[in-house]
């Protein structure tokens, strides 16, 4: 059974590689849906070289310990109350930590500004929609309105049914006629038949 390796503590050296590797590939800038492909080549990118020497580094363990170390400065920072760029000797991970840091609220801000410009358009265009369906449903009532000797008529359906009603009635009225016509000449027609033959 192989004995389960023990984690280890980052030294500052590799926090350094780590923020430096950040600062040029920018994982916090990436559009979304590209944000783990650019951690991972962060990660990818580190394990090439000698100094960092993580065995099964890969893109989340990258982005957990960036924002670990960015929550840690920030923390430094509101409990000295040392703003950005004092004068208070600093190293080369505090120097990346500022820059980087700034550059992350940068980015949530210009996310936040672009979600809310998105929700605005949404809205602007439900509103449009909206108004586009009362015209319509306006449009409609004065058509109706127009129609109006129609509509209390029943409608054009009922009126063309009522047509058709009185047509056929006519023809059946023809029929009816046509054939007791036929009828009476056929009587008579039997009538003077029989009358020629008189009675044997």
């Amino acid at each position: 059974m192989a004995t389960p390796s023990k984690r280890r503590a980052f030294n500052e050296r590799e926090d350094i590689l780590l923020l430096t590797q950040v600062s040029v590939e920018r994982p916090h800038i990436a559009r979304r849906g590209r944000i783990m492909d650019v951690w991972d080549s962060v990660a990818r990118n580190l394990n090439t070289l000698d100094e960092f020497n993580r065995r099964h580094f890969d893109g989340k363990r990258a982005q957990a310990r960036f924002n670990l170390l960015l929550r840690d400065h920030k923390e430094r920072n509101v409990a000295s109350n040392r703003p950005s760029g004092s004068d208070e000797v600093v190293d080369e991970r505090v120097v990346l930590l500022d820059d980087l840091s700034s550059q992350v609220e940068e980015a949530k801000k210009e996310e936040a500004d672009r979600a809310d410009s998105e929700a605005e358009a949404a809205a602007r265009a439900e509103e449009s929609v909206v108004l586009v369906r009362e015209e319509e449903m306006k449009s409609q009532g004065k058509r109706k309105n127009r129609e109006g000797d129609d509509e209390a008529a029943g409608g054009k359906m009922p009126k063309v049914l009522t047509l058709m009603n009185d047509a056929n009635k006519s023809e059946l009225e023809l029929r009816k006629f046509m054939f007791e016509k036929e009828l009476e000449e056929h009587q008579k027609e039997r009538g003077a038949s029989q009358g020629t033959r008189g009675p044997s």
